[in-house]
This record gives C-alpha cells, structure tokens and sequence, in this order.
C-alpha cells in the first residue's frame, strides 16, 4: 500500500497521517510515518523528532482498527 492510501485510510478514520520531511534516503528518518488524532495528539509513531514508524506498522494499526469495530459491532448484536 503506498503512502497516498495509507492517508486516505486514515482520513477515513478521522486520523492525520503525518509524513518525514527527510527527503535524503540515506537518512535515517527518510520514508517515515506517524499517526495524528483530530486534536493533533500523537496516536503511533511519533516523537519528539517527528515520524519514526515504518508504512507496515502504520498499515497494520489502521487494519486493526478496522477489526476491533467490526468485532464490538458484532458483540452488540449477540447481546441483544
């Protein structure tokens, strides 16, 4: 999944998508990413620096997310 997706997906999700400005690719930052909440409170890879998370683990939180309501929807129809 490239980066433009990985925004898409969690703007979908009411979440920011915060990219490196590292454009050197042998520095280490470069190609970094980081997860912001509406209020702009650092959710997943970030600190005091800027991004530091791989696109994987930006992919795979965001995935999460998607299971964790599909599976406390599903409990709330077993319980009614």
């Amino acid at each position: 999944m490239n980066v433009d997706e990985l925004a898409e997906l969690a703007r979908n999700r009411g979440l920011k998508l915060v990219r490196s400005r590292v454009r050197t690719p042998t520095k280490r930052r470069f190609g970094k990413l980081g997860l912001e909440d509406a209020r702009g409170t650092a959710l997943l890879g970030i600190d005091e620096k800027g991004p530091n998370a791989k696109p994987d683990e930006i992919e795979k939180y965001l995935r999460s997310l998607d299971e964790s309501a599909w599976e406390a929807s599903l409990g709330r129809r077993k319980k009614s």
